[in-house]
């Protein structure tokens, strides 16, 4: 099974429909179930982010964690995310190795080294 936060955004909606195509379990992590609008085959469960049982329990049973935490908590949430999955999970990378992917090292608007070559200066 796979959890996605973020299932019900402009990024974890569609990769929850593709998910489904493909044939995955999906387990998606909202505030709001109720108004979440996710295709009956998923597994939609109220989470707070904050609460490390929360999200233990919501973690429970996955084979694989899409992390995205947009609008969600402040700089820590996704190390905190981490640390709860890779205690409550076996299958969790270690902590550290995680968390250092969480934070991003270059902004989204920088130009990445394959266009800055393509492009005059």
């Amino acid at each position: 099974m796979i959890v996605v936060t973020g299932a019900t955004g402009n990024i974890g909606r569609p990769l929850v429909d593709q998910l489904l195509v493909r044939g995955a379990r999906v387990r998606a992590l909202t505030r709001s179930p109720e108004r979440a609008g996710l295709p009956a085959a998923v597994e939609t469960v109220r989470a707070d982010f904050t609460s490390d049982r929360s999200m233990a329990t919501a973690l429970e049973g996955a084979d694989a964690l899409f992390l995205n935490l947009a609008g969600v908590g402040g700089p820590g949430t996704a190390a905190q995310l981490v640390g709860t999955a890779a205690a409550s999970t076996p299958w969790s990378p270690p902590p550290t190795r995680a968390a250092s992917r969480s934070s991003p090292t270059r902004p989204c608007s920088a130009p990445t080294p394959w266009r800055r070559r393509r492009e005059p200066t």
